[in-house]
């Protein structure tokens, strides 16, 4: 009978065969060849890194990489210099000889780099000389996307077919980048390409008008640059013209004047400068609008409307204070009669205008309540007025509810904070204000515990401490400590064995109110467990993984570990990779909820070098030099690789990008001694991005938009986009929206700034043109009477080189025109305070528009009088009342017995018996007129005197 012992042996033994034989069928039956390839295009000479992804533990290797390069390592790196589709393969093999293959076809695509090419003309003569240059490039593979000039003078530009002007002589080298739409790069450089030998700058400045009204002088100082004997040609503007060095011309009439200055050297090389409106010559008029009377510490808002525009402004507000601002704003600390005065400085000369303003007393709003705060609604709150000047009262109580008594008594009903405001007004109209934030509160008591949940080891003991928010007092604490005691202090000491307890607290206010509070698992007491550990390997290099495994007893909720050089973990078993050398400790704390211990094994691992570690570095002047700064620890042999194809044996490598991209850079590091490796890679991007600009027109109206667009630049590798427009504003942004608001000339600049911190700065001078009119005009007078004609006197500006050809005015009262020119004059058919506005259009179809607010007074003076003592004997007083209406008025009186007076309200006597006719005539401000008769309309006579 067989031994069941020797027949249990036989079938384990039978088992393991057949497992065996299955595991090398399964290993062979899963050998199977694939790798990748990064990257699968681009432009030659392109370098291609492959990885084999095979599985199946294959242990050879051969590749086939389309190129006529054989390669027997597992992940070979290979450039590919021709344009054109490869082909790549792999072969595998694993240990017992078996093999497997795939071939990739048409796998890697290289694109052909673009031929760069290009002519100019002309390419010599004198500056500013404009240069025509013509693309001949062509696109290798795809199309031309992108073409990149550099004039050798500091400009550049974008376009395939440019324009360049040149502005002084020297011999320019002309460098052509292109880029083909597949992202490919060729650069070409003519040197000396424009040869320019001579030629002249226009320049000149002048001073200012001596005076403000013609004749006055102007000298003009001749700035302009040049080669040669140079020839000069003025125009002042006026028909006047000059071709002396330094001239001084004398402007005979009011007006603005374009000056111009061309500038001939001996070789026929010619430059013209224009300065638009560059002299104003003309009248000046100080004046302001503000309101006639405003209540004290209230902003009054004065505007000056001197004409033209004032160099700068003097202010003396008539109460000791003064400004320079052109357009202030004043308050007034008291009451009265204000002068104010304005001196408008226009450069040459000044002028002063006055107006008187009332300044109205105000009251002082003032209150005080009772009975403010309650932890429960209802609440009635008694207030109590002790505001000073005031004559009437508004009251907001802050809950949607007003009264406009004096003493109110109001009654919240709901919970809140509410904030009561009173307004008070006095006999003028002025007001103040009181607002009083948070006078009322009605809100139930809330408290909360402090610093829990609490967790710790048992036997934990507490003190608890309570936050309470009330309108009145806590007056009764009860807590609850969840294992079946209780207390009545504010803040009581309790301890803990081990468990978990819900806290509660209960508060109770003078008010009557409660509020509760509940931390569930407040306090936690738990066992100390005891923190133990190992880790596999403890003597390795660098580059290893240690694995930590945690041996703890007892409960463990939580772990926290330090490594010794820095680094932390809160796994439970943690695998570590150390990035220094040398000895480290090795600290472990666990927890059991709050409750922890702790372990610490000094010297306790040995990490072997070396470690490898570096910086890249680079000027903006050339980013594709990179400055490479090795910071490994023990190495002793370096290996680097750009990213690019090229290497490295040197310890502190510098190395020339070929062109601008995203490059991975790798370093590995070898340690003599210990014969440890490692590996750092590091991402390196080089960045030239240039300054490039286009507007959407160069030739504009004012106030009209224009749109500012940076070209030729990656938005993704360009972190700012600065603009100075010319005009004294600026801008952010790649496309930018800009106005101008005067005409004249303006230079535009666009300074870029990249990813990597480098800028790069283009400026178009003299690049933007803006066009037209100035509106402006002014009443022959400030006022005038009802149907007669006012007379305006338009004192608009062309731009000097386009004049005005339309008057369009609205003068407030429905009443319109369309002009070609002056007079220009309305009659108003009645009276009132009307704004006129006038529009002007030159002869390039630019505009502008002014309004003059309240800027003509039309006065029609209605007469009127009576008198309570019509019937009366002579020697008596009769006390006349005029009822006459219109602005400051002068009375003139004829009391029809060869008397006269003046004065609103005359009181006069006759001397003898019989009817007498009475005439009042008044005259406004503006020097309107209108009177009144009353026939026969005091009769005088005395006792004994009868009448029919």
């Amino acid at each position: 009978m067989q031994n069941p012992m020797a027949a249990l042996i036989a079938v384990k033994t039978r088992i393991i065969v057949f497992l065996l034989v299955l595991s090398g069928f399964t290993a062979q039956s899963q050998l199977t060849a694939n790798f990748s390839g990064s990257p699968l295009s681009g432009c030659a000479p392109l370098v291609v890194n492959f990885t084999d992804l095979s599985t199946g533990n294959p242990t050879q290797w051969r590749w086939d990489l389309g190129n006529g390069t054989i390669s027997f390592i597992q992940n070979p790196s290979v450039t590919y210099f021709s344009p054109g589709q490869y082909t790549v393969k792999l072969v595998i093999h694993n240990a017992g000889g078996n093999a497997d293959s795939i071939t990739r076809t048409q796998y890697i695509t290289v694109n052909a780099q673009p031929t760069v090419n290009f002519s100019g003309t002309p390419l010599a003569g004198c500056f500013p000389l404009p240069v025509n240059f013509t693309d001949g490039s062509s696109a290798g593979s795809g199309t031309i996307s992108n073409w990149q000039w550099d004039f050798g003078d500091g400009n550049s530009g974008t376009a395939q077919n440019p324009s360049h002007t040149y502005t002084s002589s020297g011999n320019f080298n002309i460098t052509l980048r292109i880029i083909n739409s597949l992202g490919c790069i060729s650069v070409l450089t003519k040197s000396q390409y424009v040869r320019i030998s001579t030629g002249v700058h226009a320049n000149f400045s002048n001073s200012a008008p001596g005076n403000c009204h013609p004749p006055t002088t102007i000298s003009f100082q001749n700035l302009s640059t040049g080669s040669g004997t140079l020839n000069y040609q003025w125009s002042f503007g006026d028909g006047g013209t000059s071709t002396l060095t330094n001239p001084s011309h004398t402007y005979n009439a009011a007006g603005n004047y374009t000056v111009r200055l061309i500038v001939i050297n001996n070789s026929g090389c010619r430059d013209t400068l224009t300065k638009i409106n560059s002299i104003i010559i003309g009248t000046v008029l100080a004046s302001f609008t503000s309101a006639d009377s405003i209540c004290v510490n209230n902003a009054l808002a004065i505007t000056n409307t001197s004409v033209p525009n004032p160099v700068s402004a003097a202010w003396d507000f008539g109460d000791g204070t003064s400004s320079t601002a052109m357009n202030p704003v004043k308050v007034y600390s008291t009451a009265g009669l204000k002068v104010i005065r304005l001196i408008s400085n226009f450069g040459a000369c000044s002028d002063t205008a006055y107006k008187t303003v009332r300044v109205l007393a105000k009251p002082t709003a003032a209150f005080t309540a009772s009975n403010t705060s309650r932890c429960t609604p209802p609440l009635t709150v008694n207030f109590l007025n002790t505001s000073t000047g005031g004559i009437s009262y508004s009251w907001n109580f802050g809950d949607g509810n007003f009264s406009a008594q004096a003493n109110p008594t109001h009654t919240y009903t709901g919970y809140g904070i509410f904030d009561v405001t009173l307004i008070a007004t006095n006999a003028n109209g002025c007001t103040d204000t009181l607002k009083r934030t948070g006078l009322v509160k009605i809100q139930a008591p809330h408290v909360t515990i402090d610093s829990l949940p609490k967790s710790d080891c048992a036997p934990l003991t507490w003190h608890f401490t309570a936050t309470t928010n009330s309108v009145d007092a806590v007056t009764g604490y009860h807590w609850d400590f969840g294992d079946g005691t209780t207390s009545t202090l504010p803040s009581p000491t309790h301890s803990f064995p081990v468990g978990t307890y819900t806290i509660q607290l209960v508060i109770t206010t003078a008010g009557g109110c409660t509020d509760t509070t509940t931390v569930v698992a407040g306090i936690i007491a738990s066992t100390k467990p005891t923190a133990n550990f190992t880790a596999n390997p403890r003597n390795v290099c660098a580059h290893v993984p240690v694995n930590f495994t945690d041996l703890s007893t007892g409960t463990v909720t939580r772990w926290l570990w330090d490594f010794g050089d820095g680094s932390t973990s809160t796994a439970q078993n943690p695998v570590h990779l150390y990035e220094d050398t040398g000895f480290f400790y090795v600290r472990l704390i666990v927890w059991n909820n709050g409750c922890p211990d702790t372990i610490l094994f000094t010297n306790y691992m040995y990490i072997k070098p070396p470690i490898a570690n570096f910086t890249a570095a680079f000027n903006c002047s050339d980013p594709r030099i990179q400055t490479f700064t090795d910071h490994s620890i023990g190495a002793d042999v370096w290996n680097w690789n750009f990213g690019d194809g090229g290497s490295s044996a040197l310890q502190n490598p510098v190395h020339v990008y070929a062109d601008t991209g995203t490059y991975t850079v790798t370093l590995l590091v070898h340690n003599n001694t210990t014969g440890c490796d490692y590996t750092r890679i590091q991402v390196v991007r080089v960045v030239i991005e240039k300054a490039h600009f286009n507007a959407s027109d160069t030739v504009i109206c004012k106030n009209n938009p224009i749109q500012f667009t940076a070209t030729g630049s990656v938005n993704v590798n360009v972190t700012g986009y600065s603009w100075d427009f010319g005009d004294g504003t600026n801008g952010s942004g790649a496309t930018v929206s800009h106005t101008y608001t005067q005409a004249g000339t303006y230079t535009v600049r666009l300074i870029l700034t990249d990813i990597l911190g480098c800028s790069d700065t283009l400026t178009k001078p003299l690049y933007i043109e803006v066009d037209g009119p100035t509106a402006s005009f002014s009443p022959a007078t400030p006022g005038n009477c009802s149907m007669s004609p006012v007379i305006f006197n338009d004192h608009s500006l062309g731009d000097g080189m386009h004049p005005i050809t339309t008057w369009i005015w609205n003068y407030g009262d429905n009443g319109t025109d369309t002009l070609t020119g002056p007079p220009f004059q309305h009659t108003y058919a009645f009276p009132g305070v009307f704004t006129p506005t006038l529009k002007v259009i030159d002869s390039r179809g630019c505009t502008d528009s002014i309004s003059s607010p309240g800027g003509v007074v039309v006065s029609r003076p209605v007469a009127d009088f009576s008198s309570v003592d019509t019937i009366s004997c002579p020697g008596k007083d009769i006390n006349f009342s005029s009822a006459s209406t219109g602005p400051s008025l002068n009375h003139t009186w004829y009391f029809g017995d060869g008397a006269t007076a003046t004065g609103a309200n005359p009181v006069h006597q006759y001397a003898a018996d019989g009817l007498y006719t009475v005439r009042l005539v008044i005259t406004d401000v503006y020097g309107c007129v209108d009177s009144m008769i009353r026939p026969n309309y005091i009769t005088i006579a005395s006792p004994h005197a009868g009448f029919t």
